[in-house]
Order: structure tokens, then sequence, then C-alpha cells
């Protein structure tokens, strides 16, 4: 699977927002997909990803409906280790996410 593009998570310190952003192929560039499953209900991933992410429901709602439309979204970017560990804290919720590089 090629990645193109992702949500963006904010980073209040760097003072940027939420969006979808071009992905950045790396070495050190990995992503967490996050896969539509017919076990979470839409609303239920919607609050995960407010709380874990820290986002307003209106970015997280739009987190979701990507990840209804086309099966899967890329919901953030990182070193690998990084996204390892938010896709495991993300386990914990029962989302249903992976690790892999963007390419």
């Amino acid at each position: 699977m090629t990645i193109t593009q992702h949500w963006k998570v904010p980073n209040p310190a760097k003072g940027d927002g939420a969006g979808f952003v071009d992905a950045e192929a790396g070495a050190n560039s990995w992503g967490i997909i996050v896969w539509n499953d017919q076990v979470n209900l839409a609303q239920y991933v919607t609050a995960a990803f407010s709380d874990h992410f820290g986002v307003n429901l209106a970015q997280a709602r739009a987190m979701t409906k990507m990840i209804s439309r086309r099966g899967y979204a890329v919901v953030a970017d990182g070193t690998r280790e990084r996204m390892e560990a938010e896709a495991q804290a993300l386990h914990e919720y029962g989302v249903r996410a992976t690790v892999e590089q963007l390419v």
C-alpha cells in the first residue's frame, strides 16, 4: 500500500493545527494506520481519537469519516518507536491500528 496523504495530529508546542497533509517518505517516516472494523462504532472511535490525540470532536470526526470512506486512515506519523507506542495506546482503546513505513 502506498500512503500519499495522512491526518496530521496537532502539535501545540510548534503552533500547528490538525489537518490532512502529504505523507513524507523517508527512513524515519512511519505511520499509524487505523483500520475500519465491524466492532467499534464510529462514535466510539471518534471519542477515542479525541481523548488520545487531544483533538476536538470535529477533527476526530473527520479522521473517523476518512476511515469509514477509505477503509483506513493514517492518523499520525513519526519515528518507528514512537508510532509503535502510539499504536499500542490505541489498542488499549480497542481500536485496530498497525504501524507501517510511509513510502
